[in-house]
């Protein structure tokens, strides 16, 4: 799990304080339970795939969804923009809803309950940190697969 909380904190830090207190303002809950909302979510991203890793199948679908992930996608220069994002309820499309669907199926009401339950946060900013957990977990994996040349 080392590999986990290291992505964690990396996320953490990179998104930075400013960008929870937006995000606590637009789902008009507290700033310390929106960044735990969001550190459950993304470890609930993070936990499928460490356990898969000694799936070579897995890992190479896995890579393939990570070297097409768009520019766009990547947004985690701009916090600001991956919050609006979920808040704009744009539809998931492309390596984004592909590794949900890899990674959980039709399953995703039981983990953003999982995540309101463990954070506090009202189930519906559950699921709008879960889509953002998404797409920041699969951009921090696109830019280490890119500058480690996996």
């Amino acid at each position: 799990m080392a590999i986990t909380s290291s992505i964690l904190d990396a996320l953490t830090r990179s998104l930075g304080s400013a960008a929870f207190a937006k995000a606590a303002g637009t789902y008009r809950e507290s700033e310390p339970a929106v960044t735990k909302a969001f550190t459950v979510a993304v470890a609930s991203v993070l936990a499928p795939l460490v356990a898969r890793a000694g799936d070579s199948a897995f890992l190479s679908r896995l890579i393939g969804m990570i070297r097409d992930v768009p520019a766009d996608v990547t947004l985690l220069d701009e916090p600001d923009r991956l919050f609006n994002r979920s808040v704009s309820s744009v539809e998931e499309t492309g390596p984004v809803a592909m590794l949900r669907s890899l990674v959980f199926g039709g399953n995703t009401q039981t983990i953003t309950n999982a995540i309101s339950n463990a954070s506090g946060v009202k189930p519906s900013t559950a699921a709008s940190l879960f889509s953002v957990a998404l797409p920041t977990v699969l951009g921090y994996l696109s830019r280490l697969v890119m500058r480690e040349n996996l």
